[in-house]
């Protein structure tokens, strides 16, 4: 009989943040060797087991399942993610000039951010609702803002559903 190969793994789904350790379950039928192919150079021969993914990428896992000539495959995506952070500046400076003109926030292991800029009597003077976004110092009016002391709420969710939110200030300056 040929194998039908194909196995679960712990997580499941196949995601997290690095260092990823993930549990390789086997659950091939009819088969008698197991190589399976890590997709990041690594290689492990047997029935079960677990692998630590050190760098942030998809990864597609691969099991090959044997039974003399004839053979089987089952393949799964692992995601591996970058540690949560978000770096946010303390000033920037929209003159033009191709340099810090975008107060923007660096972020990984994201899947959604919301930003506000308020000014310094709470009135909101813009907002975004995507990673890659950010504030390039005009009000909503297209005016150019003024120096000075501006404030941000700043609300995330991880890849892990969790929701995280900064607050803070930063100073434009032309």
């Amino acid at each position: 009989m040929p194998p039908l190969a194909s196995f679960s793994t712990t997580p499941n789904p196949a995601a997290g943040f690095v260092p990823l350790t993930v549990e390789f379950t086997n659950t091939s039928t009819s088969a008698i060797g197991y190589q399976w192919n890590f997709g990041d150079g690594t290689f492990f021969n047997g029935i079960d087991t677990s692998h630590i993914y050190t760098s942030a990428g998809s990864y597609t896992v691969i099991l090959i399942a044997t039974n003399g000539p004839c053979f089987d495959t089952a393949e799964i995506t692992v995601v591996v993610y970058n540690e949560f952070s978000l770096i946010i500046p303390s000033i920037f400076s929209p003159n033009d000039d191709g340099h810090n003109d975008v107060f923007h926030i660096i972020q990984t292991g994201c899947e959604k951010l919301d930003g506000e800029i308020f000014d310094r009597w709470g009135l909101r003077l813009y907002e975004w609702h995507t990673l890659d976004g950010g504030w390039d110092g005009h009000t909503a009016a297209g005016s150019k803002a003024a120096e000075g002391t501006y404030y941000y709420l700043i609300t995330v969710r991880d890849v892990h559903q969790e929701d995280h939110v900064e607050k803070g200030s930063f100073m434009l300056v032309r």
